[in-house]
C-alpha cells in the first residue's frame, strides 16, 4: 500500500508539473504573440495557439483536482488505516510478550517462595521471604493486568479498524479507481474532440 501511495504522489506531481509546463507554454506563447504585432497573421496563429494550451492547461489542472479528491486523497487515507491496523498489531504483539514474561515470573517467584518455605524452618525466614514474594507476585501480576488490558484494548482497536476498512474504504477506493479512470477519458475525449 505504500508503494501504491509513493506511485499515485509521483505520477500526481509529474502530471501538476506538466500542466504548470503547458501553462508556462501558453503564457509565452501569448507574450509572444505580443511581441509580433507587426506581423498580424502570426501573431494571431500564436496568440490562438497560446490561448489553447492555457485552456486545456486549466482544463488538465481542473482534472488533476478530480484526480485528487477522489483517488489520490482516499489512497492516502486507506494507507494510514492500514498503518494503523500494522501499529495496532505490533504493539499487541508487545503486550502479548509482556504478558508471557509476567507469567512467567510470576511463576519463577512461586517456586522460589515455596523452596525458601520447605528449606527454611524460622517461621520469621519465612514471614519475610512470604512479605517479599506478595511484593514481587503484586508488581507481576500489575503488569500481567496492564498488558492484558492493553492486548484486549489493541484487539477491540484492530476489529474497529478492520470493519472500518473494509465497510466503507473498500467501496470507495472502487470508487477513487472508476472516477479515475472516467476522469482520464473526459480528459482525453475533450483534448481531442
Amino acid at each position: 500500500m505504500e508503494d501504491l501511495v509513493r506511485c499515485s504522489d509521483v505520477v500526481y506531481a509529474a502530471q501538476r508539473s506538466q500542466g504548470y509546463e503547458m501553462s508556462r507554454c501558453g503564457t509565452f506563447l501569448s507574450a509572444l504573440a505580443v511581441h509580433e504585432r507587426e506581423d498580424q497573421p502570426m501573431s494571431h496563429l500564436v496568440g490562438n495557439a497560446g490561448e489553447v494550451f492555457e485552456a486545456v492547461s486549466n482544463l488538465y489542472q481542473d482534472e488533476l483536482d478530480k484526480l485528487l479528491a477522489l483517488y489520490v486523497s482516499n489512497i492516502r487515507y486507506l494507507a494510514g488505516k492500514v498503518g494503523a491496523v500494522k501499529t495496532v498489531l505490533t504493539n499487541r504483539e508487545q503486550a502479548i510478550l509482556e504478558v508471557h514474561q509476567a507469567s512467567a515470573t510470576m511463576h519463577r517467584n512461586k517456586e522460589r517462595f515455596a523452596a525458601a518455605r520447605a528449606s527454611s524452618g524460622a517461621a520469621a525466614s519465612a514471614m519475610i521471604a512470604e512479605q517479599k514474594m506478595v511484593s514481587v507476585r503484586s508488581v507481576a501480576e500489575d503488569r500481567m493486568n496492564l498488558a492484558k488490558e492493553q492486548v484486549d484494548f489493541i484487539a477491540t482497536s484492530l476489529k474497529v479498524e478492520a470493519k472500518r476498512l473494509y465497510l466503507g474504504k473498500t467501496e470507495e477506493l472502487k470508487q477513487s479507481l472508476m472516477a479515475l479512470a472516467t476522469t482520464n477519458s473526459e480528459y482525453h475525449t475533450t483534448v481531442r474532440g
